[in-house]
């Protein structure tokens, strides 16, 4: 059991860091859908024409919170803080050239842009290209700056090149610049344009109530780490405008993937158990099988921990203390034009 010293001191080394957790955890079980064999076979691939033009919007979110209530204790002191990073990129997609792999040769030019990022409850950049700003800025000068990226029929990013150019737009020795700077990191970029979930499937066609999955290693930093199995179901057709659009629903459940490297790692943090923990992990594809289009994506992790009395200490004739840490991300990519 734990000792008190050991919760204090757990309690003000968690202000000392404010918790930079990387994802959430599962949904609850998985309900499948039933396969309805009596359904055509549909190939989920996406498809590419040359010369074809499409517009997203990606958007990125990513905050991490600590909040405390109840009455403080003198020994240790609590403070609220936040964490909180927004990027908004609306970017123009031309497809240059296909390989006999199906692979396209897309590039990318950068339309629109908004990025926020907060530290510790203190705004740092709250930047918006739709708004007035001094031109010369390291953001500013991303707007209409280029990069290629190579796509397969599954949705993953290849390759990355000609970027050299916007990173140079960027380069600065300020805070803003390095920021910048960070869009243009090839993680970055093949994050926001890869298409998540499709790549994990073995064969391209399926029938709706089919399922695939992958595993997915999640870190909570401080609060050790957790292996999830992503699974995506085809769960419908449906009509949309004269259009046949694909809906595919991911959900997650705990994976013994990667048990012995995350029980390691989970030897070393006796403190995740003080906590009671709330996870959700969920997400949406829509594909347009006509176009071969993807329409919509979205991935949405959630956790929270709770521990009551983090102090350690009981305080008479008064209502239990509590601290709860969250830790929240999203991704949302959308076609608009």
């Amino acid at each position: 059991m734990l000792s008190l010293k050991k919760i204090s001191v757990f309690a003000i080394t968690i202000f000392s860091v404010l918790v930079l957790a990387g994802g959430c955890g599962p949904g609850g079980q998985v309900g499948p859908v039933e396969i309805e064999k009596e359904k055509p076979i549909i190939e989920l691939a996406l498809k590419y024409q040359p010369g074809d033009v499409t517009t997203y919007k990606v958007v990125t979110e990513k905050g991490k919170s600590i909040e405390f209530s109840g009455v403080p204790s003198k020994d240790v002191k609590f403070e609220n803080a936040r964490n909180y990073h927004k990027m908004e990129l609306v970017f123009e997609q031309r497809i240059v050239s296909i390989d006999t792999a199906g692979i396209a040769r897309v590039a990318i030019t950068i339309k629109e842009l908004l990025y926020q990022r907060v530290h510790k409850n203190n705004t740092l950049i709250d930047y918006d290209s739709k708004k007035p700003t001094k031109k010369g800025s390291a953001f500013g000068n991303l707007i209409g700056q280029r990069y290629t990226i190579w796509l397969s029929p599954a949705g993953e990013v290849t390759k990355i090149a000609n970027i050299s150019k916007a990173r140079i737009a960027a380069a600065g020795r300020s805070m803003a610049n390095r920021m910048a700077l960070s869009i243009l990191e090839e993680d970055q970029i093949k994050w926001r344009h890869s298409i998540k979930g499709l790549g994990a499937r073995d064969k391209k066609q399926i029938r709706i109530g089919q399922q695939w999955s992958k595993i997915e290693d999640i870190s909570f930093d401080l609060m050790g780490s957790k292996s999830y199995e992503k699974i995506y179901t085809l769960q419908e057709v449906r009509e949309s405008d004269g259009r046949n659009v694909a809906v595919i629903e991911m959900e997650t459940i705990p994976s013994s993937g990667s048990a012995g490297k995350l029980h390691k790692q989970g030897d070393e943090n006796v403190f995740k158990d003080m906590f009671d923990n709330i996870d959700r992990f969920d997400g949406r594809i829509e594909v347009d099988l006509g176009s071969g289009r993807v329409e919509k994506c979205s991935e949405n992790l959630y956790a929270k921990w709770i521990v009551i009395n983090p102090s350690g200490k009981v305080q008479k004739n008064k209502e239990p203390s509590s601290l709860t840490m969250t830790s929240v991300r999203t991704y949302s990519l959308e076609r608009i034009k």
